[in-house]
């Protein structure tokens, strides 16, 4: 392929220790994830973050995610269990030509296993049960896969269940947040012919979050729960081999999804106003649910030296967010019921087609997609209740995003591409539909813009991989415009209410720009020296640095491997400067720093295996700053990283 993509296997997240998509995605240049367990994991690549990167797990994207400055910081969008994934598949770069809108700026790819991964020709019964123990989290997790082949199918069940808290900063001040879950789902693979394969899969998974304590309240005097639960359901149909005029292979995938998010909070207060108590009990339940169905195709063709592949991809969404506020003074109840964005509905059909080809030492890639996005109020003066009186109006948008890459092998060892890939992302419904009043100092309120147009990106790549006997380096260049970006701005002001009017609007362009290699040396049949770095500038059009840069980061390591896996790895970071300016002046800047993490693997008797990583060895203190970027304090209560910690995993096939 002619570009960047980073493939990460379940056996490299097994000897990691990885158990969330920040740690599992930690190492590869030009990525980083902020947040952790118990918090939003917003997962940035190559400048872009929040919406601008799809999230697609077998197939289907995982549910939207919303919150201020295109951070999840109130739906999260990591509704799944890290440890079902086969492999993860990172596309660096927009990937619209074939995933259409949310892939403006990248996306990960989650394959999870099946009953395949687990049976054999000899076994039609498989059994694995693991156990793991996160130290950063305190999070026990156990996991049960039972594989059984009847017949002509096969069939997977599986059942993993956790226990733990929020990840840990370094002095350990963080909330305490208890966080327990699990994750249910039965896979199966019906295989009506040779040619013919029908896959179903039904999951479910539930995450709870509880948090008792808060600043300035007493113990018992609040409370914070967050339960965020997914029902998925997909029927896939393959028909590989047909040898037909418009395909040789075909899959079809439908499927449903709900996901909900229900968060409840108590705050109970008291106050002495001239020797009286008052006593006031405020109860905030926010409901948001997102439900979707959708259906894919895909048909290749496969021809001399060329591959074709072409399909459509329809999906219809409803998305809706209550917010309700009761409050009890004294006796006095008074109940308030608004929605911070209006109830809608999002309709999205594309249409793509993509043709590898194969010429002499040539390998080139041309693309092309067409995409039609369609929001639409559920109620148009829904709004009206929470103080907005204007009606709403449908938000559509519409794109087409081509693709061409080109590549040139000069040996078997050696090969330079170029790549272009444009992007598209579809202006989000929280944008479009939201109405938030603030009455703090100065009270502002964010009021909807269906006019906001469609984030574009155009995207440049040039690199080389090479693999010379011992030595393999793949290097990369990049270069993006992302035009109509869309960010909040101050509009003007409601004379009625005294409110400045902030909405999302469409900025002239963001700029990002960087480098990024890795790169390994095989020192003896048992020995491995391996390292990556990278970095990412992003700018606004009048050249100001965007919070979304990275430092120069990266890593080396020293892999052994014969009787048992074993690494030491020194992860760097070089201080960053290159900052946003805040309201009180520059954001905040974050120091260099490296760690050291040791990890050992082992298989002390056939079918049991056993992984142990430690992780800042030297327990070095740290902020990082994609945790931090555009704050204008950055507070190491909540920010700092944890200290030592360690991970173990044990598992074992029967």
């Amino acid at each position: 392929m002619n570009g960047s993509v980073t493939v990460i296997t379940s056996e490299e997240l097994e000897r990691e220790g990885a158990t969330e998509l920040y740690d599992s995605l930690k190492n590869i240049p030009g990525v980083s994830v902020s947040g952790g367990a118990g918090r939003p994991q917003n997962i940035t690549i190559r400048g872009m973050r929040g919406n601008r990167i799809k999230i697609i797990e077998d197939g289907v994207e995982t549910s939207d995610g919303y919150g201020a400055d295109d951070l999840n910081d109130k739906v999260g969008r990591n509704s799944f269990d890290l440890s079902a994934a086969k492999q993860l598949e990172v596309i660096k770069g927009a990937g619209s030509s074939l995933y259409g809108s949310g892939s403006l700026g990248g996306l990960i790819v989650i394959t999870t296993k099946d009953a395949s991964d687990y049976l054999s020709s000899h076994k039609n019964t498989a059994v694995e049960v693991d156990s793991n123990y996160v130290g950063e989290s305190n999070k026990i997790k156990g996991t049960v896969n039972i594989a059984q082949r009847i017949g002509s199918s096969e069939h997977l069940i599986r059942y993993s269940q956790w226990m733990g808290n929020e990840s840990n900063n370094y002095t350990g001040e963080v909330y305490d947040r208890d966080i327990d879950g699990f994750d249910i789902s039965l896979i199966s693979n019906f295989y009506i012919s040779d040619h013919q394969e029908i896959k179903t899969k039904f999951s479910y998974y539930e995450d709870t979050m509880n948090r008792n304590d808060h600043d300035n309240y007493k113990p018992g005097d609040f409370n914070e729960n967050t339960v965020t639960s997914s029902n998925k359901y997909q029927v896939t149909y393959l028909y590989n081999g047909a040898d037909f005029a418009l395909f040789d292979d075909a899959k079809v995938l439908t499927y449903y999804q709900l996901t909900k998010n229900n968060n409840n909070k108590k705050q109970y207060e008291t106050k002495l106003v001239q020797n009286v108590n008052y006593k006031h009990l405020s109860l905030d339940n926010s409901l948001f649910d997102e439900e979707k169905v959708g259906l894919k195709t895909e048909f290749q063709r496969h021809l001399d030296n060329q591959n074709i592949v072409w399909g459509v991809d329809t999906v219809f969404k409803e998305h809706s967010r209550k917010l309700v506020k009761t409050s009890i003074s004294d006796g006095s109840t008074s109940i308030s019921e608004t929605n911070p964005f209006a109830d809608a509905n999002t309709f999205n059909i594309g249409m793509y087609v993509h043709d590898d080809i194969m010429w002499n030492a040539w390998d080139i890639g041309v693309g092309i997609r067409y995409d039609f996005h369609q929001l639409t109020p559920k109620d148009k003066n829904q709004l009206a209740s929470n103080g907005y009186n204007l009606a709403l109006s449908n938000a559509t948008s519409s794109e087409i995003s081509p693709s061409f890459s080109i590549g040139y092998n000069f040996s078997d060892e050696l090969k330079a591409y170029f790549s272009y890939n444009h992007g598209f992302n579809s202006p989000n419904y929280a944008k479009v539909y939201g109405y938030v009043p603030h009455d703090g100092i100065p009270p502002f309120e964010i009021v909807p813009n269906y006019d906001l147009k469609a984030e574009t990106s155009d995207n440049f790549e040039i690199g080389v991989k090479s693999r010379m006997g011992i030595y393999s380096v793949n290097a990369a260049v990049f270069y993006s415009d992302f035009d109509n970006f869309i960010r909040t701005k101050q509009t003007g002001m409601n004379s009625d209410n005294g409110r400045i009017t902030i909405q999302y609007v469409n900025l002239d362009k963001v700029t990002s720009y960087g480098f990024e290699m890795t790169a390994s040396a095989e020192i003896s049949e048992t020995v491995t020296a391996s390292g990556s770095v990278g970095v990412v500038t992003t700018e606004d059009d009048n050249g100001a640095y965007v919070e979304t840069s990275t430092p120069w980061e990266g890593n080396l390591t020293l892999d052994y491997s014969q009787d048992f896996d074993a690494f030491v790895r020194w992860n760097f970071v070089a201080e960053m400067n290159k900052v946003p300016t805040c309201s009180d002046g520059e954001c905040v800047t974050t120091a260099g720093w490296g760690t050291v993490d040791l990890g050992l693997s082992y298989e002390p008797i056939t079918d049991l295996f056993i992984s142990s990583n430690l992780n800042n060895l030297f327990n070095r203190e740290y902020i990082r700053y994609q945790d931090v970027g555009g704050m204008s304090d950055a507070i190491s209560k909540y920010n700092a990283e944890a200290g030592r910690n360690f991970n173990v995993l044990v598992k074992y096939n029967f």
